[in-house]
This record gives structure tokens, C-alpha cells and sequence, in this order.
């Protein structure tokens, strides 16, 4: 009998996998600096941080993703209560600003993200599936993450939260990864 029960558990989990396999987001960070999560918790204690959406997945539709893009971050933000206010540009001399670039080449540095993003111009891709964040301190970079996920329907889509989301999760990590805990 045990191994009749076997194979059929296997197939559920195939299924339950495959069902659930278009919903994965995955993602991946890297600190740059020694005390990143103090850094951005001392940032966004002044109640709002400056974020600067590059990209645009929904052409037409650039309030709509702002708007949803900082409710994510707000949503997913588990420290004092901040406001993700969104910049067209941020200068380069602001202190602390968080990037978020929808469909960045792949060959493009993170650094490149703490400068002049008036002259970063992504390509109007519809659907996103790869967003990077990075958290800068004026042309510095503290922290850099990214995530991908199935492509968005719509700003409303449960999906691009879920990718921002999970960026913004690695990109505050809640040990500093230069910390020696022994």
C-alpha cells in the first residue's frame, strides 16, 4: 500500500507546483556598506524617502505604476511608518534616495543608478518581468537588489507588487551581512 500512496503524492505536488510556477518571483541582494539596514532606517525616520521609478511598463499608464510602486514599498516596509515619494529625477547630491528600474540591460551597474538618472533611459517595455532596486547615500551605493517575476498584467496586478516586494525584502536585509555574530 505504501507505494501505491507514493507516486500518487508525488504527482499532487507536480501539480500543485506546476499550478503555482507562473507565481513565483524570485530575488537576490547584495549590500555594498557596512550598516546598511541602520543607514535606511535612519533615512526613512524622517518619514519619507525619495524614489526615483525608472522605466515604464505600461506605456501610458506612468501615475497608475508610481502609485503602485510606492504602495508596495510602503507595504512592504517594515520600519517606521515612510512615505516611498516619487521623484522624476533624483539629484545626485540628495543624501538617501531608493532607485527602482523596470527592466534594467544586464550590463548595467547598480552605481550607475546613484548618479545623474536624468540620463538613464529604459526602454518601454510592456510587462515587466525584472526589476532592480538600490539604495543609494548620494553617489554611493549601500545596497542593491533584484527580482523577477511573471510579467504584470497592469499595475493593479498582484504580480508587480509581489516583485517589488521581494526586491525591497532583499534589499534590506534585517542583519547587516558585515556584522560578525559570533
Amino acid at each position: 500500500m505504501k507505494r501505491v500512496w507514493h507516486p500518487l503524492f508525488l504527482l499532487g505536488v507536480i501539480f500543485v507546483l506546476g499550478a503555482c510556477a507562473g507565481s513565483v518571483v524570485t530575488s537576490q541582494g547584495r549590500a555594498h556598506r557596512p550598516g546598511m539596514p541602520e543607514t535606511f532606517d535612519f533615512a526613512a525616520a524622517r518619514g519619507e524617502m525619495p524614489t526615483v521609478i525608472i522605466g515604464d511598463p505600461f506605456p501610458g499608464a506612468k501615475a497608475e505604476v508610481t502609485r503602485a510602486v510606492s504602495a508596495a514599498l510602503e507595504r512592504h516596509y517594515h520600519g517606521a511608518p515612510t512615505r516611498f515619494v516619487a521623484r522624476i529625477a533624483a539629484d545626485p547630491g540628495t543624501r538617501h534616495r531608493l532607485i527602482v528600474m523596470f527592466d534594467p540591460p544586464k550590463t548595467l551597474p547598480a552605481a550607475a543608478l546613484c548618479g545623474d538618472t536624468k540620463a538613464l533611459a529604459a526602454p518601454a517595455t510592456a510587462g515587466a518581468s525584472r526589476v532592480l532596486a538600490v539604495f543609494c547615500e548620494r553617489d554611493l551605493v549601500y545596497s542593491e537588489a533584484t527580482a523577477r517575476g511573471p510579467a504584470p498584467a497592469s499595475p493593479d496586478d498582484p504580480a508587480l507588487g509581489a516583485m517589488i516586494g521581494a526586491a525591497l525584502t532583499a534589499l534590506l536585509p534585517s542583519i547587516d551581512p558585515f556584522e560578525d555574530l559570533d
